[in-house]
Parts: structure tokens; sequence; C-alpha cells
């Protein structure tokens, strides 16, 4: 897999794997994908040195150091690793709250933490501040940690002890005579030139001293020997593969009675990293911007080994610097690139973004993530994310290659979209055997007794024929059950919302509910005595109410209790993310019964999904409640535990206002004098003949219209009407305009709406206008009665 950590992490031993591994976000440094590009460069050069390296940095002074560092460290590593300094070692902290110079090095000397093997040992530190553009401190770089020794002590010791002690020395230790003949050096020394002992101190040392640097060491070491003080000199040592390295060469000279030198000990330090590292401290100090408008980026480390686009952009748009990554990532080298304009290697669907992107940069704005796509030479396309910041007449920007992660994310949507794809294929497939398996019953029992009706007839039986009829009724009003629970479910359902006093609601419907329970179990309804008024289909909310009982009492085979409640919630109080905000009546329905697991929770609300015997249950209750209360602007809750019962909770938008009267007696039909016409508007011939026929039988004269503009032409008329009856789905246009156009003819025309199926059944404004009232296909023919009786007879 890909190492996704930022580039300068990279490598580092140990300590390295370390750092990667941290979950930095908790940290005062934060992510290391937004760590400072100094703290970036200083933790690069610090994982690639094999010197004991470390870094201060930020407010808390948190402490980041190497291998070499962890190994001086002992058992204070790791978890000395993103601490703050003084909680590590005390005595840097203190020798940094000392310094006062923000923009100047300083060597202090301090002792060893007290916890580390070395503890007892005190060393000098080289410390760098590093400053921000404004020449605030950001923190402090520890490019060297050396120990201090005495080499007299060491001597004195006996050159056993110092040769054992040379063996351990992570340098180039040597000592030679005074006249500067190679006497002795260790082992590391020799595997560094690649030569036996004897070799090297017969050909000496200055045959690995590059020729360029020969000349200053000579001169370096005379200068030493004859003022009889510490030798030091900078020189390129060749290592045994034929590489040079810059070395620190140190010595230091062992003086006799008389004060003449009779030996020197000394080292030879690799340096090379130090070097860069100094470099680069020197670069950062200086400015990135400067050093851009000064052209000397092509010259500088970092510029060029950078893995992501750099560039110096002109106010009129054009290149002017440009880093080598521009070949890597791109196909373009550096100058193919410097004179043109930016817009130039965008692709043609960006160039607006791109100019717009540049009209904000150039008035000083900092842009972050803007992400544009790029042609490569090669013609294929790259996305590049882009960070800018403007300094005087250029804009400088940090381009970031995202291709991969732009291919991984649309790769990542496109499988998210294919598994939605799939899920909801699966849900259909299970809805629509569902429905068959259930219609095909249906349908069985009334083709069955309807072919059975046919037949008898036929033979002059009749006695049974009314047991047929009925059987057929049966089957059919079983079938408009399940299509009215479908629209529930799909939150299709005609509601005729009115105000609702849930409280009485449930004083009226106790005596049902508990003669649906049956004597095994207890009805308990406990109501708030302030309880507002929701509003909502009264019909369908006792519909509810009478499924959840039924689910309740199947889940207390053995008898049981349950609990009707109900109650206010004020907005905001539920503090879901899913439930819109404003006030809420909640009417919960509880049970002692069996409950259900989490699997079986998390699929209750599926269409057709039921946990009980074949022919026992549709699968279409709780989803129906679900509808129902999504159609209403309210919520559900489900809640269950195996063993603890169920709890449902119907959330229900408030109503202010007051409670309608609901009427609960069903109007007798009667024969009418004849002297009320009704106009009937219906695309479907046989309902429309039906419903003629039922009303001429009680003495209405009708009219009949197949739809909307018929309709319209037979309002225009001269004939008088006492009711509209019209489908809400109309050809031409629905039944809400037919009503609307006839009532600016005749204001005081009822309007009784006929639907099975409705987005807006009622109206924008969620109620019926007075004189107007609704019923539901497939309806039973005396509840037309009714409806039309009572609009006829009512002022």
């Amino acid at each position: 897999m890909q190492d996704s950590s930022p580039v300068f992490l990279r490598g580092g031993g140990e300590t390295g794997e370390q750092l990667r591994a941290r979950d930095w976000t908790k940290s005062p440094l934060g992510p290391a994908t937004a760590w400072p590009a100094q703290l970036g460069t200083l933790v690069s050069v610090m994982l690639g040195s094999s010197q004991a390296m470390h870094i201060v940095w930020g407010a808390s002074r948190i402490l980041l150091y190497n291998d070499a560092q962890a190994r001086l460290l002992g058992p204070l590593h790791p978890a000395a690793l993103g601490t703050p300094l003084g909680q590590v070692w005390s005595q840097a902290e203190q020798a940094l709250l000392d310094h006062d110079e923000a923009g100047s090095g300083f060597r202090p000397r301090v002792g060893l933490p007290a916890d580390s093997p070395r503890s007892s040992t005190s060393c000098d530190l080289t410390y760098h501040p590093v400053p921000d553009e404004q020449g605030r401190v950001l923190g402090f770089f520890c490019s060297r940690l050396e120990p201090v020794r005495s080499a007299l002590a060491m001597i004195d010791a006996g050159e056993r002890q110092f040769q054992a002690l040379a063996q351990a020395i992570p340098a180039l230790v040597w000592t030679c005579s005074a006249d500067g003949l190679l006497g002795w050096c260790n082992d590391r020394f020799c595997d560094y030139a690649g030569l036996e002992r004897e070799r090297l101190l017969d050909e000496g040392w200055a045959d690995l001293v590059h020729p360029d640097d020969l000349p200053a060491v000579v001169r370096d070491w005379h200068e030493a020997l004859e003022r009889r003080e510490p030798y030091q000199s900078r020189a390129r040592l060749r290592r045994a593969d034929g590489v040079y390295r810059c070395h620190l060469g140190r010595g230091v000279p062992l003086l006799g009675e008389r004060g003449e030198v009779i030996r020197w000990v000394g080292a030879n330090t690799d340096i090379e990293e130090l070097k860069l590292a100094e470099e680069q401290l020197r670069e950062l100090a200086d400015g990135l911007e400067q050093r851009f408008a000064a052209r000397t980026a092509e010259y500088d480390r970092v510029w060029r080994n950078s893995r992501d686009l750099l560039i110096v952009v002109g106010l009129d748009g054009i290149y002017r610097a440009a880093n080598p990554a521009w070949q890597t990532i791109l196909g373009y080298a550096p100058e193919e690139v410097v004179g043109h304009r930016f817009d130039e290697f965008i692709v043609p669907e960006d160039l607006e973004l791109t100019h717009a992107a540049h009209a904000r940069a150039v008035t000083s704005l900092q842009l972050t993530n803007l992400e544009k796509r790029y042609r490569h030479k090669d013609g294929s396309l790259r996305w590049i994310s882009w960070s800018t910041s403007t300094e005087g007449d250029c804009v400088y920007g940090y381009g970031r290659d995202v291709t991969a992660e732009k291919e991984q994310a649309l790769a990542l949507r496109q499988a998210e979209d294919q598994l939605r794809q799939a899920q909801k294929m699966e849900a259909v497939g299970q809805l629509t055997g569902g429905i068959a398996h259930d219609f095909n019953n249906l349908l069985g029992g009334i083709l069955g007794s309807l072919e059975l009706l046919q037949l008898r007839i036929a033979q002059g039986r009749t006695e049974q024929a009314e047991r047929y009829c009925k059987m057929a009724i049966g089957s059919g009003q079983r079938a408009a059950a399940l299509i009215h629970r479908l629209l529930a479910f799909a939150r299709r359902q005609p509601l005729d919302p009115h105000p609702v006093d849930v409280a009485r609601l449930l004083e009226d419907m106790a005596d049902l509910l508990r003669r649906t329970l049956g004597p095994a179990h207890r009805l308990e309804i406990a109501a708030a005595a302030d309880l507002w008024i929701t509003r909502c289909d009264p019909n369908g909310l006792e519909n509810t109410l009478l499924n959840l009982v039924i689910n309740a009492r199947d889940a207390m085979p053995g008898g049981g209790t349950l609990r009707l409640e109900a109650g206010n919630v004020a907005a905001g109080a539920l503090g879901k993310a899913d439930i819109d905000p404003g006030d809420y009546v909640w009417l919960s329905v509880s049970d002692s019964g069996i409950g259900m697991s989490r699997e079986i929770l998390e699929r209750v609300l599926e269409p057709f999904f039921t946990t009980k015997a074949p022919g026992q249950g549709t699968g279409l209750g709780l989803p129906m409640v679900y509808g129902f209360a999504k159609q209403s602007q309210g919520h559900l809750r489900l809640a269950s535990e195996p063993g603890h019962g169920t709890r449902v909770t119907l959330y229900l938008p408030r109503f202010i206002g007051e409670p309608e009267e609901q009427a609960t007696s069903r109007i007798e039909a009667a024969r009418h004098d004849g002297r009320k016409t009704v106009l009937i508007v219906e695309d479907d011939a046989v309902i429309r003949e039906l419903v003629a026929e039922v009303l001429q039988d009680l003495g209405y004269r009708t009219l009949t219209a197949t739809d909307g503009p018929s309709g319209l032409e037979i309002l225009r008329s001269d004939s008088p009407l006492d009711l509209l009856v019209s489908d809400i789905g109309l050809p031409g246009f629905d039944g809400h305009r037919l009503a609307d156009l006839a009532r600016e003819l005749m204001p005081a025309l009822k309007v009784l709406f006929i639907t099975g199926y409705a987005d807006d059944a009622v109206g924008s404004g969620g109620f019926l206008g007075p004189g107007m009232e609704l019923i539901t296909k497939p309806f039973d023919m005396g509840d037309l009665t009714a409806k039309v009786q009572g609009l006829t007879h009512s002022r």
C-alpha cells in the first residue's frame, strides 16, 4: 500500500516510524499534513542524519528527535517524543528560557536528562532559532549535540580505555604524532576508508582528503601546530565507494611538561547532513518569496527537490519561474513553462475558474485547495490543488498532484452508487414480490367467487349467489385495505388533515381498543392534562393506533400490559438531526411483550417484512404507520429489546387553534325528491356509471363528463347544479382546478372529491375548503351515499 504520510516524514528508522504512526491531530502541532514548511524541512533533515539532532517547536516547545538522539535518551524514549521539552530535559528548557536574542544561534552547555543512561555527561548544544516571515521565532533546531570530553583524562585512564572508548564513538577517531603522522585510528575510520588499519597508517590521512580541500587542511594543521591550539578544519573525505562526504576534523594537542606537543587526539565527524541543514536554514531565513523574486529558486535545494509544483506568476498571468517538479508531474521542463501564460496548460472547461482565481490572488488574497485540471504533455489530464500567496507584483503558488485521490474518490462514489442501486433493486424486488403474492390471493378469491356465481346463475342454482357475492366483496375490501397500506407506506395515501384533540380521540377509542386486546391484556392510557392540538387525518390516526395496538397484542401472546401515553415536546427538545424543528404532540404505544433484536429492529419498517407466521400478517403495518407519520409532517421512533417489550412513538406537528367537531355517525341514505342535480366528472367509465346509477336510485338527477374541459363546459351551461362530484386526477386539468373554476361560476356549489392516489389531494393549504369533502377509492357505496346526502342537505 502506498505511504500516505507527508514526504518529510519518510525514512528515519525506528523513530521515523513512530513519527508517522503518531496521531498528531490532538497535539499542539496539529495534523502532520498541516505542519509549516519550515518544520517539514527540518524534520526531513533530522530524520536523514546519523547525528543526534532534535527540534523544539511552538509555544508548547514540543520535542521531536531522531534515532541518534533517542539512543541518548534511553528509557525516556519513546514517551518523550512529541511532549513538551520541559517535561523531558529541564536543563535544555532553562537554556532556551535564558536565551534572549531571538535572531541568533547559541551554544549552551547542559547535562543530559536525569533518567538517561549518561545523565552525568554534559554536552554542548548548537541551537538555531527558526523565524517566520515576520521574524517571530517558531522554534529551535539543535543541529549538533557534542558531549564534553577531556582528552587528557582519557589518556590518563590508559591507552586501552581510550581505544575502547574510541571504538564506541560514532565518528572517525584518530591519534597522530606531533608532526602529523597517523598513529592509530578506530575501526569506524578503517571501515569508512575501506582499508586495513596498517595500510591506512602507512598511506596516511592526506590520501583520503579531496584534492581541492587538501591545501586548506594542511594550512589549518600547521597553524594549530604552531600555536599549540586545538585543530579544526572542514574537508571532504573519500568513502570506500569513492563518494566524498563533508567532515569536520577536530584535534586536541597533548602537551609535555615543557609545553611541547607530544601527541594529537582527534576525530572526524560526518557533517554532510548538517551542511545541508545549515544551507536550508539560511534559505528559510532569507524567505522563499525573496529567493523566488531574485530568480535564485533554481539553485535552491528545496526548490529543486520539491515533489510538488512551485511557481512564481506575474500579475499579468505569465510564469516567471517553475521548479523541476513540472517535468515529473506534467511532463514540461521548467524552461517550457517560464514565459508562458498560466492558462496555456489548463483544460478549456476550467479556464473561467482559473481566471477568476488569478484575479482573486492578485488582490493579495490567499487561496487554498483550488483544484484545476491541467494537460500533461502526453495529452492526459492531471488534477492539481493550488495554494497561493501574493507578495509585491508576484503570486507564489504551491500545487499538489491530487489526481490519484480524485480517481480513488470517483471509484468510491461509483462503487457506492452501484451498491445503492443494488439495494434499491433488491427492495423493489421484495416489494413487487410481496404485492404479487398478496394480490394473487385476493384476485383468486374475487375471480373464483365471480366464476362460481356466473356458473350457478347459468345452472339456475341461485340459492348461493349472495354467498359468492359476499366472498368477492370481502376479497375486494381486503385488496382495498392492502392498497391503502401501500399508499400509506409510500406517503401517497389521500389524507384529509384536520385539527385533532388526541386526548379526546384516545378517550373515544378506549372501549374499541380494550375489545381488540381481549381480557388477557391490560390497557393503560395516560395523556398530559395540557395536551396540545395536533393536525392530521383523524381516520388515518385511528387506523395507525389500531395497527400499533394489534401489533402490541400479537407481541404479548401470554397476556401483558399495553400503555398508551401522550404528551407535548417543545421545539428543539428532541435534538435529532433528522427531525424538523418545531413543537410536536407525541403519542406512544408501549407493550411488555417479547421485544425485537437489533437485526429485526433495523428491518421492521421494510414493506412485507414480518416476523409473523405465513398468512398472519402482510408486513405492511409498521411501514403504513411510518408513511402516515412522514406524510403528516411528523416522525416515528422505535425502541425495543428482546424480553423487554417495544415502544413506538409518533411525533405529530402541533396545531394552534381549536379542534373541530368530528362526525361519528353515518348519514343514512334516503331517496331524494329529484329536485337536486349532481355533476359527476370521472374518466373511468365503470366508476362513472356506478356512481351515477347509485345517485339516480336515490332520486338525484345526474349529469356526467369524462374530463376537466367537458365538465367545465357543462358548468358553464344553464343547468342548475347542487353538487360537483369530481375525480382529482382528470385529463385536461385536475379536479382542484375544475372546482376552483366551478366556484367562480357558482360560489355556493358543494364539491365531493374522489381520489385513489394523491401527492397533494387536499390542496396546497393542507385542508379542504368549506363545503368540500373527500372520499377515497375504492369506496363503499354506502359511504358515497352518506357523503352526498351530507353535502346536499347542509347549508
